[in-house]
């Protein structure tokens, strides 16, 4: 993961729903307030899950 400047902060290996929810967890603990925007960057299947899991709750 890298911030909004380009500075590397996580590197993580997703495989499945559970580092989907892991990963988001990981963002909102280190977001600097209640609000968090994050931006996906992938081809085609490889950020599904990813952008599945960091839709809001409803």
């Amino acid at each position: 993961m890298l911030t909004g400047l380009g500075t590397l902060i996580w590197t993580v290996t997703i495989d499945d729903a559970d580092g989907y929810v892991a990963a988001v967890a990981w963002i909102a603990g280190h977001a600097p307030g209640p609000r968090v925007l994050i931006g996906l960057e992938f081809t085609r299947s490889y950020g599904v899950g990813l952008s599945r899991a960091v839709q809001p709750r409803r």
